[in-house]
């Protein structure tokens, strides 16, 4: 689940408290009516991803999508600087260790111009380094599939799961 309709999307530090509230409250509805064999999680737009871990310790869901992760990039709602080490302090904080993070390499609707010399392999063994339970590959837009030339093999070796086009 995501705010996707909450648009333009703000940064984090922008995101007020009733987002986080009225995210947690449909998340905690969806659990409730969706069977518990069926795994759910939450994104919430843009880079609210201590947010999103709350949430779904909240409601009870078993992952998160993080934006930002590692290395920093050029959204269209401004500049998103990574998060891996203030997320999971956070997470270990909440107690919230069973929330799983998974983390878009490359982020869509981004420019990466600044980490253009960091191949999508070498972003996926930070993430990987730095403790993400698992890569989300997109294209460079909502709809447009991941390119396979860039997927040559590498993501078999990695011990984190690898999803693409989400």
């Amino acid at each position: 689940m995501e705010n996707m309709n909450d648009v333009p999307y703000v940064q984090a530090k922008h995101l007020g408290p009733e987002t986080t509230a009225v995210m947690s409250l449909v998340c905690g509805e969806v659990r409730r009516l969706v069977p518990s064999s069926i795994p759910c999680g939450v994104q919430v737009l843009a880079g609210g991803n201590k947010e999103a871990v709350a949430i779904a310790h909240a409601s009870g869901l078993q992952f998160i999508r993080a934006e930002g992760y590692v290395f920093s990039h050029v959204a269209d709602e401004g500049f998103t600087d990574s998060s891996a080490g203030e997320l999971l302090r956070y997470r270990r904080q909440l107690g919230a260790d069973n929330v799983l993070v998974f983390t878009d390499i490359k982020k869509k609707h981004s420019a990466h111009a600044i980490t253009s010399d960091v191949s999508l392999e070498e972003t996926a063994r930070a993430a990987e380094f730095f403790c993400s339970d698992g890569v989300i590959v997109t294209g460079s837009a909502t709809g447009d599939p991941a390119n396979p030339h860039q997927l040559t093999g590498w993501y078999h070796s990695l011990i984190q799961q690898t999803l693409l086009n989400c």
